[in-house]
């Protein structure tokens, strides 16, 4: 099964102690080989078809650690961590989550951020799932909106329809 981005972040972390400077291709295949994913998980694509899931989820790992002063990233896709990082390790944490990063500053005005810009519409008001990089969240409301108006328009025409499952 496909690790969620937020049970990637850990050994995503553990895996720059050695504080050396790590290519996200190295960070990716030694997370492949940690959570013994199958070269079939590994060829799963997002919805939009453009990136496989595992990819797009260690890539979001490395994004909200680096948010969060984790990690810093000398060059594009490479990542080093922090003395934040080292801190964080020392605790012995068993899991890294987006909510138990909002103790970080960085991270909470990158989160705050966001939020201030966002114009909330009844699809984005829905509860976002934590198991779900923002592609991931974005394709299933993009499903959600044509499925939305596909229905207007059957019950416009007097034919009742309903959506499908959209699967996440």
């Amino acid at each position: 099964m496909i690790p969620t981005y937020e049970k990637i972040m850990l050994p995503f972390l553990k895996h720059l102690a050695d504080g050396q400077v790590h290519g996200l291709v190295d960070i990716h295949d030694t997370l492949t080989n940690q959570f013994e994913l199958t070269d079939e998980e590994l060829r799963e694509l997002l919805p939009s078809g453009l990136q496989p899931i595992f990819r797009n989820r260690v890539s979001w790992a490395g994004t909200y650690l680096k948010k969060a002063g984790l990690v810093i990233s000398p060059k594009r896709a490479h990542f080093k961590i922090s003395d934040k990082g080292l801190e964080l390790l020392k605790e012995n944490p068993p899991e890294i989550t987006a909510n138990s990063l909002m103790r970080y500053d960085d991270f909470l005005k990158f989160k705050t951020r966001k939020i201030e810009k966002a114009i909330p519409s009844k699809f984005e008001l829905m509860e976002d799932s934590t198991d779900q990089t923002p592609e991931e969240s974005l394709a299933l409301k993009q499903a959600n909106t044509v499925c939305f108006l596909n229905v207007g328009r059957a019950y416009f025409f007097g034919a009742a329809d309903s959506c499908p499952p959209v699967a996440a």
